[in-house]
């Protein structure tokens, strides 16, 4: 799964022409502390806080003041893994999402981010996520169950994520033990890549305990 796919398309943009009162008021009505601002080619000029701007009253140009932009963002072929983590660990309310020449097509939330984690991996519930790429030609789900298996594990869920114009694929698999020690060094044995995993719910909602609460309770949800 990439950033491209959980972009929030009914939250707009901050232009550079709009005052910092305009820009104000768009967060308070999207219930965010964060937007991106971009210039009139559709370029990201950076990212915005409602710290920095409620208490303009005089008219002032966005584009007039970049230094209180944020160069923060996300590419649109970056897996969601790592914009959740670049969204929590910065604390902000959402994050933009651009193509590499720093075109802006769109932002994603950090309540979008909190709605797909649970969703999908069942959040709330025990156990690891494990991510591996896979050469497509090579993947079988077969051997990855065995393996798991093996290892006295079962497979909760699992999901493939394929880029386009890729060769390979992303397994996210969700397990019912954080106990993956001996899964991850099988999968080695077997020359599997581990792109990244998290070893349970206990430690997944230790590092974003306070991040999502505050970023939660901040939305009132």
């Amino acid at each position: 799964m990439i950033a491209r796919t959980l972009l929030v398309d009914t939250i707009q943009p901050l232009k550079d022409t709009m005052t910092e009162e305009e820009a104000y008021e768009r967060m308070r009505s999207n219930k965010l502390f964060h937007l991106p601002v971009v210039s009139k080619n559709n370029k990201l000029c950076g990212l915005v806080s409602e710290e920095d701007i409620y208490m303009a009253h005089n008219g002032t140009i966005l584009g007039k003041h970049p230094e209180k932009f944020s160069p923060i963002k996300v590419f649109a072929h970056q897996h969601v893994f790592e914009v959740s983590e670049l969204v929590f660990n910065q604390n902000i309310s959402c994050v933009p999402v651009v193509e590499e020449a720093d075109d802006y097509i769109g932002l994603i939330t950090a309540n979008e981010l909190m709605k797909f984690f649970t969703h999908l991996y069942s959040y709330h519930s025990n156990g690891a996520i494990i991510v591996l790429s896979v050469l497509i030609q090579d993947y079988s789900l077969s051997q990855i169950s065995r393996i798991i298996e093996e290892n006295n594990a079962k497979i909760l869920n699992l999901y493939t994520d394929i880029s386009e114009d890729s060769t390979s694929m992303d397994v996210i698999i969700k397990l019912n033990t954080h106990e993956i020690s001996s899964i991850l060094q099988t999968f080695s044995r077997f020359d599997y890549i581990v792109k990244t995993y998290y070893e349970g719910y206990d430690k997944l909602h230790a590092m974003y305990k306070d991040r999502i609460e505050s970023v939660l309770n901040y939305l009132n949800i």
